[in-house]
Protein backbone atom coordinates (compact mmCIF):
# COMPACT_ATOMS: atom_id res chain seq x y z
CA UNK A 1 0.00 0.00 0.00
CA UNK A 2 1.29 3.44 -0.94
CA UNK A 3 0.62 6.35 1.43
CA UNK A 4 0.31 9.95 0.34
CA UNK A 5 0.03 12.86 2.76
CA UNK A 6 -1.75 15.80 1.15
CA UNK A 7 -0.79 18.76 3.32
CA UNK A 8 -3.24 21.64 3.02
CA UNK A 9 -2.33 25.20 3.97
CA UNK A 10 -5.53 25.90 5.91
CA UNK A 11 -6.71 25.74 9.50
CA UNK A 12 -10.38 25.41 8.49
CA UNK A 13 -12.22 22.09 8.54
CA UNK A 14 -14.56 23.44 5.85
CA UNK A 15 -11.63 23.86 3.45
CA UNK A 16 -10.36 20.38 4.33
CA UNK A 17 -13.76 18.92 3.43
CA UNK A 18 -13.90 20.93 0.19
CA UNK A 19 -10.49 19.51 -0.78
CA UNK A 20 -11.64 15.97 -0.02
CA UNK A 21 -14.83 16.40 -2.08
CA UNK A 22 -12.85 17.86 -5.01
CA UNK A 23 -10.40 14.93 -4.83
CA UNK A 24 -13.24 12.39 -4.65
CA UNK A 25 -14.98 13.94 -7.66
CA UNK A 26 -11.77 13.70 -9.70
CA UNK A 27 -11.25 10.05 -8.77
CA UNK A 28 -14.93 9.21 -9.37
CA UNK A 29 -14.56 10.68 -12.88
CA UNK A 30 -11.60 8.29 -13.37
CA UNK A 31 -13.93 5.36 -12.44
CA UNK A 32 -12.06 4.67 -9.21
CA UNK A 33 -13.78 3.48 -6.03
CA UNK A 34 -13.03 5.64 -2.99
CA UNK A 35 -13.67 5.03 0.71
CA UNK A 36 -13.46 7.91 3.16
CA UNK A 37 -12.73 7.09 6.79
CA UNK A 38 -13.90 9.89 9.08
CA UNK A 39 -15.38 10.52 12.51
CA UNK A 40 -19.18 10.44 12.66
CA UNK A 41 -19.54 14.24 12.66
CA UNK A 42 -17.16 14.75 9.74
CA UNK A 43 -18.75 11.83 7.87
CA UNK A 44 -22.16 13.50 8.13
CA UNK A 45 -20.72 16.78 6.82
CA UNK A 46 -19.09 14.97 3.89
CA UNK A 47 -22.37 13.16 3.19
CA UNK A 48 -24.15 16.52 2.94
CA UNK A 49 -21.42 17.96 0.71
CA UNK A 50 -21.52 14.97 -1.64
CA UNK A 51 -25.33 15.29 -2.01
CA UNK A 52 -25.25 18.98 -2.92
CA UNK A 53 -26.34 19.80 -6.43
CA UNK A 54 -23.74 21.95 -8.08
CA UNK A 55 -22.12 22.47 -11.42
CA UNK A 56 -20.68 18.97 -11.19
CA UNK A 57 -23.96 17.45 -9.86
CA UNK A 58 -24.03 15.01 -6.97
CA UNK A 59 -21.60 12.17 -6.42
CA UNK A 60 -23.21 8.73 -5.91
CA UNK A 61 -22.18 7.58 -2.47
CA UNK A 62 -23.30 5.92 0.74
CA UNK A 63 -22.66 7.17 4.26
CA UNK A 64 -22.40 4.23 6.70
CA UNK A 65 -22.02 5.40 10.29
CA UNK A 66 -23.92 2.74 12.20
CA UNK A 67 -24.10 -1.04 12.14
CA UNK A 68 -27.39 -1.12 10.17
CA UNK A 69 -25.73 0.76 7.32
CA UNK A 70 -22.33 -0.95 7.20
CA UNK A 71 -23.23 -3.69 4.73
CA UNK A 72 -25.69 -1.82 2.52
CA UNK A 73 -24.75 -0.86 -1.02
CA UNK A 74 -21.59 -2.92 -1.27
CA UNK A 75 -20.92 -1.85 -4.86
CA UNK A 76 -21.30 1.90 -4.36
CA UNK A 77 -18.39 3.85 -5.89
CA UNK A 78 -17.93 6.23 -2.93
CA UNK A 79 -18.24 5.13 0.71
CA UNK A 80 -18.11 7.50 3.69
CA UNK A 81 -17.78 5.66 6.99
CA UNK A 82 -16.43 5.64 10.51
CA UNK A 83 -15.71 1.89 10.28
CA UNK A 84 -12.24 0.96 9.04
CA UNK A 85 -13.14 -2.70 8.57
CA UNK A 86 -15.57 -2.11 5.69
CA UNK A 87 -13.11 -0.11 3.57
CA UNK A 88 -11.11 -3.03 2.13
CA UNK A 89 -11.34 -3.53 -1.60
CA UNK A 90 -11.59 0.13 -2.57
CA UNK A 91 -9.03 1.64 -4.92
CA UNK A 92 -8.33 4.57 -2.59
CA UNK A 93 -8.87 5.05 1.12
CA UNK A 94 -8.92 8.64 2.39
CA UNK A 95 -8.20 8.71 6.11
CA UNK A 96 -9.19 11.85 7.99
CA UNK A 97 -9.39 10.11 11.36
CA UNK A 98 -6.73 10.84 13.96
CA UNK A 99 -5.46 7.24 14.00
CA UNK A 100 -3.35 5.42 11.45
CA UNK A 101 -4.70 2.69 9.19
CA UNK A 102 -3.26 -0.75 9.92
CA UNK A 103 -1.99 -2.01 6.54
CA UNK A 104 -2.40 -5.61 7.71
CA UNK A 105 -6.14 -5.19 8.37
CA UNK A 106 -7.22 -3.16 5.36
CA UNK A 107 -6.41 -3.92 1.74
CA UNK A 108 -6.53 -0.90 -0.55
CA UNK A 109 -4.24 0.20 -3.37
CA UNK A 110 -3.63 3.71 -2.09
CA UNK A 111 -4.03 5.48 1.23
CA UNK A 112 -4.47 9.26 1.21
CA UNK A 113 -4.02 11.26 4.40
CA UNK A 114 -5.45 14.77 4.20
CA UNK A 115 -3.70 17.07 6.68
CA UNK A 116 -4.73 20.57 7.65
CA UNK A 117 -2.98 23.12 9.84
CA UNK A 118 -4.82 22.56 13.10
CA UNK A 119 -2.62 21.65 16.06
CA UNK A 120 -4.34 18.36 16.99
CA UNK A 121 -4.56 17.28 13.35
CA UNK A 122 -0.86 18.01 12.80
CA UNK A 123 0.11 16.01 15.88
CA UNK A 124 -2.03 13.07 14.75
CA UNK A 125 -0.51 13.25 11.25
CA UNK A 126 3.01 13.13 12.63
CA UNK A 127 2.15 10.01 14.65
CA UNK A 128 0.59 8.39 11.58
CA UNK A 129 3.66 9.21 9.49
CA UNK A 130 5.92 7.52 12.05
CA UNK A 131 3.59 4.49 12.20
CA UNK A 132 3.59 4.06 8.40
CA UNK A 133 7.37 4.50 8.26
CA UNK A 134 7.81 1.76 10.90
CA UNK A 135 5.59 -0.50 8.77
CA UNK A 136 7.87 0.10 5.76
CA UNK A 137 5.18 1.70 3.61
CA UNK A 138 6.06 3.94 0.67
CA UNK A 139 5.25 7.49 1.77
CA UNK A 140 4.90 10.56 -0.41
CA UNK A 141 4.11 14.07 0.85
CA UNK A 142 2.48 16.74 -1.30
CA UNK A 143 2.08 20.37 -0.28
CA UNK A 144 -1.32 21.53 -1.56
CA UNK A 145 -1.72 25.26 -2.11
Amino acid sequence: MDVEFQVLQTTEVKELLESVVKFVLAKYNEDLRVAILASTGIAKQLDESLWQDGKDSFIPHHCAINSREYNQYKNIPILVTDNLFITSGYDILINIMEVAVDPHRVKVKELKEFVYQEEQALLASRKKYVYYKKNNLNINTIQVT
